[in-house]
């Protein structure tokens, strides 16, 4: 029996996914203990793992982001980036370092889980000589000239000039965003005298990858990565099927349109996407991912509900349109569903860029199109085949994968041979 600890940002993303991994460990008669936000408590304790409660460390929870922070809303992927590092991560940098010190110490941990670039598990690990691993629930954010730097969205190349431009944007953002967070995060290490690490913040024994290979753009990996597929979240608790649910179920082409439960601004694509397909010959379902939204105008032919059991609901829909959440986009693709995307916050712009690079779907490019740009890109989706060939060969090879038993086979493996973990390319 072994005790993992699973270290997470407070994200129903980052979280949900990972409450089956941390069931199926206990099943299997391992010890989990979790250190995350309050607000998650409950989901945790659902998962048979012990909460570790923050004590000097703080989170900020990513349901709540934008309505006590109203001034990150319309900014760039790359200014909020600065602006989370700035204003929360940093900050919140050594109370957690200090928390999770005290949890590993406490539980003697064998292995800790960490979110990829969650920073201080990286120091953690230095100080207490604890395995570390860590699981990516974005695209793949390690720097690397042969693809597009983190947060711009640009087109994938591999032509010299391709590669030159990478390189230039790649130092840019490092200047602008990563550097000044990281001399402060830096200082920190030196004043407990720990060697500062010029590594990446990924765990350099076992890296678990969301997603596919062929979602991502072709690059050196390292050899401690492994791409496990979707994790299957458990569905929303308390969430019934509304009444118009057998709709689902007649003629019509059924078209869901979600922002997930972060970038919950409805003017953002919800409304858009209402307005433009009000009349077309489609039935159209909206999630506003949080209760009590009033969207004003509903067209007859839309349905709207707060929250969806999305594994009941994929196999009715014959596409997505979405802002680009990692969760939604892959569990669309699991199912072969074409994807309307358009989203520029977080991670967001990358995860549309690969969408269109795969084929899949069409990027609108833009975290606020207008109904016409929605209505044009569903339209073309509907009638190019091209594009549910693409998101039904990525189907396939979801379907090769078991993403929560691979996790837990890898986390054991870990833990025993207590040796980096080596992937098959």
């Amino acid at each position: 029996m072994a005790h993992f600890v699973f270290a997470t940002y407070a994200d129903h993303a980052h979280i949900g996914p990972l409450v089956p991994v941390s069931r199926a460990l206990v099943e299997r008669d391992h010890q989990v203990t979790w250190y995350t936000g309050e607000n998650y408590r409950a989901a945790v304790e659902r998962s048979g793992a012990d909460f570790a409660a923050p004590v000097e460390g703080r989170f900020i929870d990513g349901r709540e982001l934008e309505q006590k922070f109203p001034e990150s809303i319309q900014m760039s992927a790359r200014r909020r980036a600065r602006w989370l590092m700035d204003n929360h991560w940093v900050p919140a940098y050594e109370g957690q370092y200090r928390d999770l010190v005290a949890v590993v110490d406490r539980t003697r941990a064998d292995v800790l889980l960490a979110d990829a670039s969650w920073g201080p598990a990286k120091l953690v690990h230095a100080v207490t000589g604890v395995l570390w691993a860590t699981i990516s629930q974005m695209p793949i954010l390690l720097p690397d000239p042969a693809v597009p730097p983190i947060g711009t969205g640009w087109k994938f190349g591999t032509s010299p000039f391709h590669r030159l431009r990478n390189r230039i944007g790649n130092r840019l953002i490092n200047a602008l965003v990563h550097d000044p967070g990281m001399k402060k995060i830096n200082a920190f290490w030196n004043s407990i005298g720990v060697p500062v690490s010029r590594e990446v913040s990924e765990s350099p024994y076992l890296f678990m990858q969301a997603g596919t290979r062929s979602l991502e753009y072709p690059r050196a990996l390292p050899q401690q990565m492994h791409f496990i597929g979707r994790l299957e979240p458990d569905s929303p608790m308390g969430v019934g099927l509304p009444s118009w649910w057998g709709e689902l179920d007649g003629d019509r082409p059924v078209v869901l349109v979600t922002q997930g439960t972060m970038a919950v601004d409805a003017d953002d694509l919800i409304r858009p996407a209402l307005r433009g397909l009000a009349g077309d010959q489609v039935l159209v379902v909206a999630t506003t991912g949080r209760e009590g939204v009033d969207l004003g105008y509903v067209p007859d032919n839309a349905r709207v509900a707060s929250f969806l059991p999305y594994r009941e609901l994929m196999p009715k829909l014959a596409a997505v349109v979405t802002n680009g959440g990692f969760g939604t986009v892959q569990q669309a693709l699991s199912h072969g569903l074409p994807l309307v995307v358009a989203g520029r916050s977080e991670d967001k712009t990358d995860v549309c860029a690969r969408v269109a690079w795969s084929g899949a779907g069409v990027d609108l490019r833009t975290r606020r199109p207008s109904p016409q740009q929605v209505a044009g890109a569903v339209k073309v989706m509907s009638t190019d085949p091209r594009y549910r060939q693409a998101a039904q060969r990525l189907a396939v090879e979801y379907a090769e994968y078991d993403a929560c038993g691979t996790a837990v086979k890898l986390l054991e493996r870990l833990a025993t041979t207590r040796r980096p973990v080596i992937a098959s390319r």
